[in-house]
């Protein structure tokens, strides 16, 4: 009976701490994986992703492809868009905008608080964190890193009117900018 116990406690120490270990990369969102056409991306969500119709102003680097409406973030609404750089068929990036136009400030400051922990529950904790004011905005900033992909949670809060966002930013690391530098 002693080797089946200790044998059944060796293998939850061992296995144990695995789980709960982050990812050593993220490489993309979802089913998106950096690289990938945006066809292969709208095939990847089939019906749920739909051609965006967001015109992209003349100063725009991330353009909005596919958008994919409808999807929980906690007890939050969504919404995510898959976006390449200008001139590229590749997909590089996913944002997401979290909550509504018309959520108050204490939702969105719950919307943040809930989606950083379950962000911290799937990627461990964070390589930085800063709150700071800007240009009339308070700003909270949560940054995860991993070789491939920069992930990034932002709280903008107006400190004059009842304005503000959430959204979490899934960005491709441009290795080839890193090998420059």
């Amino acid at each position: 009976m002693k080797p089946i116990i200790l044998c059944f406690a060796t293998a939850i120490l061992t296995t144990g701490p695995s789980v709960c270990q982050p990812p050593a990369d993220v490489k993309g969102w979802g089913k998106i994986e950096w690289g990938m056409t945006v066809q292969e991306a709208k095939t990847a969500y089939g019906s749920q992703a739909e051609t965006s119709t967001v015109v992209p102003g003349p100063s725009f680097t991330a353009i909005d492809r596919l958008t994919i409406p409808r999807i929980n973030i906690g007890d939050a609404k969504a919404t995510a868009s898959i976006q390449t750089k200008r001139e590229s068929d590749k997909v590089s990036s996913v944002a997401i905008q979290v909550g509504d136009e018309a959520d108050t400030p204490t939702v969105r400051s719950g919307n943040f608080d809930d989606t950083k922990k379950l962000l911290i529950e799937k990627y461990g904790q964070p390589k930085t964190e800063d709150r700071k004011p800007d240009s009339g905005y308070m700003r909270s900033t949560v940054v995860w890193t991993f070789p491939s992909t920069s992930i990034t949670l932002l709280l903008v809060e107006s400190q004059r009117f009842d304005i503000g966002y959430v959204s979490i930013s899934y960005e491709a690391v441009d290795k080839k900018a890193l090998d420059a530098l």
